[in-house]
């Protein structure tokens, strides 16, 4: 039911199921992909860096194997290394290779012990995806962590701010 309420309404919102008994995150693991808008959690992500002095893991989830696959991935993974590194003390990023997204994402989350995963609250459509789950519904549905979802277009609501 947590995903129905994501999906409607336009700010950040963090799922905690009711059993986490920890209240601080001092592990944040962040996935990028190639979608246009997989860096617009980056202001949140160092946000929450920054205020729980947390180590910040950024996970680039590369999918194809092409020269400008690869070179974009690289330049994203690059883009979002120099923005985060300047926001918080702890900073780790690695690039995979990834077949099943969701399953890739909730193991390397776990690999580094994250307190926190933050995710968008969607892709971009193919034509593939519109006849399965939405992939933060997956995320939400699997997920053993605290949650934070972000919704496309973060950078209009947090534009302005110190982040």
């Amino acid at each position: 039911h947590a995903y129905r309420i994501v999906d409607s309404i336009h700010i950040p919102v963090l799922i905690v199921n009711e059993s986490h008994q920890q209240y601080d995150f001092k592990m944040i693991t962040a996935p990028l992909d190639e979608t246009f808008h997989t860096r617009e959690k980056l202001p949140m992500v160092s946000l929450f860096g920054f205020a729980f002095e947390a180590k910040v893991s950024i996970i680039g989830l590369q999918k194809g194997s092409s020269k400008d696959s690869c070179a974009h991935m690289q330049s994203i993974m690059n883009q979002a290394s120099k923005y985060v590194r300047v926001k918080v003390k702890q900073y780790q990023d690695k690039l995979i290779s990834t077949k099943n997204e969701v399953t890739d994402i909730l193991l390397s989350a776990s690999e580094d012990k994250a307190d926190l995963l933050v995710i968008m609250s969607s892709h971009e459509k193919s034509l593939a995806q519109m006849f399965s789950v939405a992939y933060a519904q997956q995320v939400t549905e699997k997920v053993g962590m605290p949650l934070l979802i972000c919704p496309i277009r973060l950078s209009t609501i947090t534009r302005g701010s110190s982040v």
